[in-house]
């Protein structure tokens, strides 16, 4: 059963410069995108609604001043470093997801800043991301194609193997293929009056996967699942989901409706958008940590709407942790407990203090992407974004950061 979606999804657009080395040399642009038309089009209405507002600037959420520990550069002009890892001898692995490629950055010694690339790159159009390693030391990675995803482990001495066909356990499952998104608080009537060219006035989730970020808890392996909306259970072979995030419902202003072209009737009421699981982590609670964009315009143009989740790791069961991130990319959590999140669009790290729901700023850093804790230090990459137009010069970076 084929779906539409009017769903947001993370950056798919591919701008490609690519040697053996993943040494930039010529522009290739491909874009790809699982955001549809209707999404889009909300989501153009809304940015224009908001930069009349604003006088045409975007507004970001207030934060703190940073601390003073100045962020340590350690790798420089990476392309779309959307997820990392450090390995327990300060080795950071990080991904350069549209690039296709998996990069180590030496940290230490005489060859610190280092980027080489570990493993064999993708062909163009492949994406790999998601990485983590781990406990006995493999590197668990993600491999995204137009009509296949899966999660593959990489033994310390190069060999690989896949794990997880998630792109499958979504045809099988398709968690949220029952849930409804949209405008699910309007009556028939006014239902009625949505314009057939957009698609109605509700929908269910598609059948998509792309497996954005994994974590290993013994032997057992987490998948957030960015296009199927679930965090999925790998265990001894077996793909099962765990839970599916909620829809995230936001009033739209007016004049975004109109332009979209709801009846006035729907003025006001609630739009239900798909939450986008970004990143899962384990807590020392012994709960998984989940970080959510909140589906449709990513930007704080709705305001700052992504969120942090706890997730029971055997029964799946959700509870909110806190609110209020500009575009939650990624998360961290500390021995003591502490939350830290990659706002990507709020220009920060963001902290959420074990036992409280209200995040400050940990460090100001353009565009985080990512954010891992080692010990005491906070290890994120910044300008994620740089170098996905023709024409532009990746300058995406790992920085730590001191935690004191």
């Amino acid at each position: 059963m084929t779906r539409t979606t009017r769903r947001s999804a993370l950056p798919t657009a591919r701008t490609s410069t690519r040697t053996s080395t993943g040494t930039s040399t010529s522009t290739r642009t491909s874009t790809r995108t699982r955001t549809s038309t209707r999404t889009r089009t909300l989501a153009a209405a809304i940015g224009t609604c908001a930069a009349l507002a604003l006088g045409g600037s975007l507004a970001l959420p207030a934060v703190a001043a940073p601390p003073t520990a100045a962020p340590d550069v350690e790798a420089q002009g990476l392309l779309s470093p959307l997820s990392l890892a450090v390995r327990p001898n300060g080795t950071v692995l990080v991904s350069q997801n549209f690039a296709g490629l998996m990069s180590s950055v030496k940290t230490q010694g005489a060859a610190a800043g280092t980027v080489t690339r570990v493993g064999t790159q993708l062909e163009p159009g492949a994406e790999l991301g998601a990485l983590s390693v781990t406990p006995s030391g493999r590197v668990t990675y993600a491999e995204s194609r137009e009509t296949s995803a899966v999660v593959k482990e990489r033994n310390v001495w190069g060999g690989t193997k896949t794990v997880a066909d998630t792109w499958a356990a979504e045809v099988a499952f398709d968690p949220d293929g029952d849930t409804e998104y949209g405008l699910l608080e309007v009556d028939e009537a006014c239902a009625a009056q949505v314009p057939a060219e957009v698609g109605g006035a509700t929908y269910t989730g598609e059948t998509y996967s792309h497996p954005y970020a994994t974590t290993t808890v013994r032997d057992v392996l987490y998948v957030a699942d960015a296009g199927a909306n679930t965090i999925w259970k790998v265990q001894g072979g077996q793909v099962t989901p765990l839970a599916a995030l909620p829809p995230q419902p936001a009033v739209l202003p007016d004049e975004a409706y109109a332009a979209f072209g709801f009846p006035s009737c729907a003025f006001g009421t609630p739009y239900s958008f798909e939450a986008v699981p970004t990143d899962v982590e384990l807590g020392p609670d012994g709960w998984l940590y989940v970080s959510t964009l909140p589906g449709g315009p990513e930007d704080p143009s709705l305001g700052a709407r992504g969120s942090v989740w706890r997730v029971h790791p055997a029964t799946g069961e959700l509870r909110l942790v806190a609110t209020g991130f500009a575009g939650a990319t990624n998360l961290a959590v500390s021995g003591s407990g502490d939350v830290y999140v990659a706002e990507l669009f709020g220009g920060r790290v963001s902290v959420v203090a074990r036992g409280t729901s209200t995040p400050t700023t940990a460090v100001e850093v353009p565009f985080p992407g990512a954010v891992e804790v080692v010990g005491k230090d906070l290890w994120v990459t910044t300008d994620v974004l740089s170098g996905l137009q023709p024409g532009s010069t990746p300058a995406g970076s790992v920085v730590r950061v001191p935690l004191g």
